[in-house]
């Protein structure tokens, strides 16, 4: 009979000695890249770490006075006033022409909408322009509807009528090809509100006007909204 006592003895060693070859080439051809997701201490590279991205656009409305526009169609509910009340004195505000660009041309400013809603406590009038550089201003007062330039009485309904310059704008042959200025027909206002309507008047001069319709005269509080550039008025159904 065989003794394979001592041969069993000499090859313990040596088995041993390949198994931890094998894992040792094992080891060497993992790819170091590889994420595991058992071990805490590696990180996926190709996820996010949590951070924002900085190319990500903002893409929230950016009031220049820190208000927020509406469109007609939003909750009247939760649409909240310009501030808490207004009054009826005569409102005004500087406008920035857009001037020439480096080339010499004109910059192009012009109201483009007009929007009417109304909402819990108040109408909102906005009016909204193309303004290339430039910064919408007005002046707003009660008074009898009449063109400027002309003198000529305009036809508004309501009692009492706010008449609007949008300023400094420029002619529609001034415009690029691309910019049409609002020219639409007269607004009729909302059954529960207080405006009767919005009527658009010629362009003078730079100023742009416009007549809004109320069934008396209330109190409205203005402001200027931003991308895109807006006018926005709200009259108020009570207070003053």
């Amino acid at each position: 009979m065989r003794n394979t006592t001592g041969l069993g003895r000499l090859l313990r060693p040596t088995m041993a000695v390949v198994a931890l070859f094998a894992i040792t080439l094992l080891g060497c051809s993992a790819d170091p890249d590889e994420h595991d997701p058992e071990d805490p201490d590696t990180e996926d590279p190709d996820q996010p770490d949590g951070t924002d991205d900085p190319a990500d656009p903002d893409d929230g409305d950016q009031a220049g006075d820190g208000d927020e526009d509406t469109l007609a169609d939003e909750d009247p509910e939760s649409v909240p006033p310009i501030g808490d009340d207004g009054d009826t004195e005569p409102k005004s505000a500087e406008g920035e022409t857009a001037g020439l660009d480096a080339d010499g041309e004109l910059r192009a400013q012009a109201v483009t909408d007009v929007r009417l809603a109304t909402h819990d406590g108040f109408d909102r009038v906005v009016f909204e322009l193309v303004s290339d550089g430039g910064t919408p201003g007005w002046f707003i007062e009660y008074g009898d509807p009449r063109a400027q330039g002309s003198g000529d009485v305009v036809e508004v309904t309501g009692d009492a009528t706010l008449t609007v310059m949008i300023r400094p704008v420029l002619l529609p042959p001034d415009l690029p090809d691309d910019v049409e200025t609002w020219e639409g027909p007269p607004i009729d206002g909302p059954d529960s509100g207080v405006v009767q309507e919005v009527v658009g008047g010629p362009i003078f001069e730079g100023d742009h006007q416009f007549f809004i319709g109320v069934d008396e005269e209330r109190p409205f509080a203005v402001t200027r909204l931003s991308d895109p550039a807006r006018v926005v008025i709200d009259i108020f159904h009570t207070g003053g």
